[in-house]
């Protein structure tokens, strides 16, 4: 039962809590605890997240660049202009052969007028993606990321072994159907937990493989 205070205050439908009053006041930055320690280490808090990445030799933003963010916007929208010019020029000329290519296999194509050659050739601009050149120059902290993570892959992971319900359920399925698999996966009362024959493979394989150990 709620306290009288409280019951009053739920009762207000102006103290009522909304997403948007909840974000006005949630303006925490997000923090750096969960970041590996090198990160920590080598960030500085006067830039901002692209800038630190950049500076590390990490990529901020797998997609295109956005505005307002990158000192050098400007000079990377000029090269997308450029780009985008020598795809025009290029689906131009590719207009102009397939024109002359129609209008000499067919010469009355010429007298046509209100042939659209660009649909001719539309798929020159359809799925064209705009490549951008990063930065591939590993630094000396993407370096040692890299030696961390290839260390941490190096070290074998502990074999999970199964439980002693899993055991008994193994147990019973392999005196019953032996190796057969699919006969144990069309058993409703054994295979209570409606496993997969691929899975009950996996399972009594360590199941039989547990008892050889036990065994040695």
């Amino acid at each position: 039962m709620a306290r009288p205070s409280a019951r009053k205050k739920i009762k207000n439908p102006n103290s009522k809590v909304s997403r948007r009053v909840a974000n006005r006041h949630n303006k925490r930055k997000p923090s750096l605890a969960t970041a590996p320690k090198l990160i920590r280490e080598n960030w500085d808090k006067n830039l901002t997240l692209i800038q630190n990445y950049e500076r590390i030799g990490l990529i901020g933003n797998l997609n295109d660049i956005s505005g307002g963010i990158n000192s050098n916007h400007t000079a990377a929208m000029t090269v997308d202009e450029e780009e985008q010019f020598k795809k025009d020029e290029y689906v131009k000329r590719m207009t102009e052969k397939v024109k002359d290519s129609f209008e000499s296999a067919d010469p009355e194509l010429a007298l046509v007028d209100n042939v659209d050659y660009n649909s001719l050739h539309i798929g020159a601009r359809i799925g064209q993606k705009r490549i951008k050149k990063q930065n591939t120059e590993s630094t000396e902290i993407v370096k040692m990321l890299e030696a961390q993570v290839a260390a941490a892959n190096a070290i074998p992971k502990p074999e999970r072994h199964i439980s002693s319900n899993e055991e008994l359920i193994c147990r019973d399925l392999i005196a019953k159907h032996g190796d057969d698999y699919q006969a144990m996966f069309r058993d409703l009362k054994l295979n209570k937990y409606q496993l997969t024959a691929k899975q009950l493979q996996k399972k009594c394989e360590k199941y039989l493989k547990s008892l050889e150990q036990q065994q040695e």
